[in-house]
């Protein structure tokens, strides 16, 4: 029996990963981070911008990626966490005569781009647009959506902290799992590696130190109407806007 294959698209910097420390507390999903990433950012076939290009130290193909999550599919049920702009170009391809996207179960998590941008121009001061990846969100979202006939399911990060019991019991109604409210806290790690293949996880400190769902200190200042990002900004909040529509797990 193959087991589901729960996907969760999100952008980057959408406490994306904090939802993914829910799933792995969980404990009866087998859970990736960012899989796709690394044959993106490094290996034979990494198409990140250059200047990111070897981040990863990864020889994987989207192939071996995606043999990973079917593997692991046929020993139970599986949450993985990507990115869209890591795999958008390569959807319509088969691995091993089925389809790339065979047996996964899609939801989406957006963020404000007035934040998400600012904050990951902060880590980044020669941010891409390609890498903040709302287009490319907003694009699977239409396509999974025009295919299905129903939108998949929206999470929006800042429903998620401010109502993290309501929003995750909507997520996993929507999916088909049960919810667990105990996974909704945890101890603290201090292990940065735990969440991340990325520069030794250096971009989820906060979430180490962290035992739950919750807004999460900043150390700077959000301008998203820096020169640099504001052009950025404006075009990601009409894809932000286009999904936010299909929010779960709100208040009424």
């Amino acid at each position: 029996m193959t087991h589901p294959i729960l996907v969760l698209w999100a952008v980057p910097r959408s406490m994306s990963t904090a939802f993914e420390k829910v799933m792995r507390t969980r404990g009866d999903l087998e859970c990736f981070h960012e899989p796709f990433g690394e044959p993106w950012y490094s290996g034979p076939e990494a198409v990140a911008p250059l200047q990111r290009r070897g981040a990863v130290p990864s020889e994987y193909t989207f192939d071996d990626v995606l043999r990973r999550l079917r593997s692991a599919a046929e020993q139970g049920p599986v949450f993985s966490k990507d990115f869209p702009h890591y795999v958008l170009d390569r959807w319509d391809r088969e691995v091993e005569g089925r389809p790339f996207a065979d047996g996964m179960v899609h939801s989406f998590l957006i963020r404000d781009p007035r934040d998400q941008i600012a904050s990951m121009r902060h880590k980044w001061d020669d941010l891409e647009e390609r890498e903040t990846g709302h287009a490319e969100q907003r694009a699977l979202f239409d396509r999974l959506t025009a295919e299905t006939g129903t939108p998949p399911p929206v999470v929006d990060a800042d429903d998620l902290v401010d109502h993290p019991e309501r929003v995750v019991a909507a997520w996993c109604d929507a999916v088909g799992i049960p919810h667990d409210p105990a996974a909704l806290s945890w101890a603290p790690s201090h292990d940065t590696t735990e969440f991340s293949f990325y520069d030794g996880g250096s971009w989820h400190e906060n979430l180490a130190s962290s035992s739950g769902l919750a807004r999460q200190p900043r150390e700077y200042s959000v301008d998203h109407t820096h020169p640099d990002i504001a052009d950025m900004v404006e075009r990601a909040l009409e894809h932000y806007d286009h999904l936010a529509v299909h929010r779960i797990g709100v208040p009424a």
